[in-house]
């Protein structure tokens, strides 16, 4: 039931066009990123969170020297053990309320078949261990700096509309509603992402218990099948019984899938889309002359070498290299 997060994803980038509008005709100012310093370090938005708690246990494993060195001349797996027999009580004690909170949240959080940090927390410690290496802290990063610029944001309004009392009305009405929007956008996003954790729980679970009646060869092997399958598998209605062959020809189909060159960006079919259409049509190439251009996630410039990233397990840590993937999620 998608009615809420639909409704307020619609509103939020209606009023956020409508701020970086108003933004850019009424303030005037030659800073073209304005209307996201207006937005700039929210407490309220919970997919921020995260960010913060891991540069705090960054910090905190930084402070304490023994394990700093542990942090660093260890594997993940042996990190996670050890948090597990509580070797330095604080650190595990915020690791623990960490993945009981923030657990789900991951790359490809919203497919079942991904592991989460609940289920593979050592793939959690190893975002720690980076973060430790590099010596990334809190003071680096957030300390003051979002609010300096929100204030400052601020102020360029406030002077620009001085004297414009139904203007300054207007513009604060639709900043409020803009900063209520985008904070219900990403605090619906976290409780969709749970509701997805809780799921991925469910049926690996019941992967587990297909294993163990000998439905399935490996509990994973639950997640090439259909929810439908599974369902129907359980109540007796499935059209096949057999559930091993078909996850074998999906296994198989997956593995094609792998090899394949990727598709263009736009594929026209005609007819029965799987019978006699191009999918792996070649994208048209541009021989690139100068400059090649991209969307840049922060204002500002900054130089470094480039690191071109296919897969997120590719990376991680970029050590001051500059990151250019086809795309990414915050």
């Amino acid at each position: 039931k998608w009615k809420a997060p639909l409704v307020n994803d619609f509103f939020a980038m209606i009023y956020f066009g409508t701020l970086e509008k108003l933004t850019k005709k009424w303030v005037k100012s030659q800073n073209g990123n304005l209307h996201n310093d207006l937005l700039c370090g929210s407490h309220d938005i919970i997919s921020t969170e995260p960010v913060k708690r891991i540069l705090e246990l960054s910090s905190l494993v930084l402070k304490n020297r023994q394990a700093k060195d542990f942090f660093i001349k260890h594997s993940s797996q042996v990190i996670w053990d050890a948090v597990k027999g509580n070797k330095f009580p604080e650190i595990s004690e915020k690791i623990h309320q960490y993945l009981n909170r923030f657990g789900d949240r991951c790359v490809g959080e919203l497919k079942l078949e991904t592991f989460s940090y609940n289920q593979h927390p050592d793939a959690f410690i190893s975002i720690i261990k980076s973060y430790v290496e590099q010596g990334i802290v809190k003071s680096q990063t957030t300390a003051g700096v979002e609010k300096e610029i929100r204030e400052a944001a601020n102020d360029k309004v406030k002077k620009a509309l001085k004297n414009r009392v139904w203007k300054r009305w207007v513009f604060h009405y639709v900043l409020r509603v803009t900063k209520a929007m985008v904070s219900g956008r990403e605090n619906l996003r976290y409780e969709r992402t749970r509701a997805f954790g809780m799921v991925r729980m469910m049926f690996s679970s019941l992967g587990r218990n297909l294993h163990k009646a000998g439905a399935l060869d490996h509990p994973r092997d639950v997640f090439y099948l259909t929810q439908e399958e599974v369902f129907d598998f359980i109540k007796g209605t499935a059209v096949t019984a057999n559930l091993k062959p078909l996850i074998h020809t999906r296994k198989e189909e997956f593995k094609t899938y792998e090899k394949m060159p990727e598709p263009s960006e736009r594929i026209e079919s005609r007819g029965i889309v799987y019978l006699n259409n191009d999918f792996n049509a070649s994208a048209r190439r541009v021989n690139l002359e100068g400059h090649i251009k991209g969307i840049g996630c922060c204002p500002g410039i900054i130089r470094g070498k480039v690191r071109v990233v296919h897969n997120p397990d590719e990376c991680n840590s970029l050590n001051g290299e500059v990151l250019v993937p086809s795309s990414t999620d915050p």
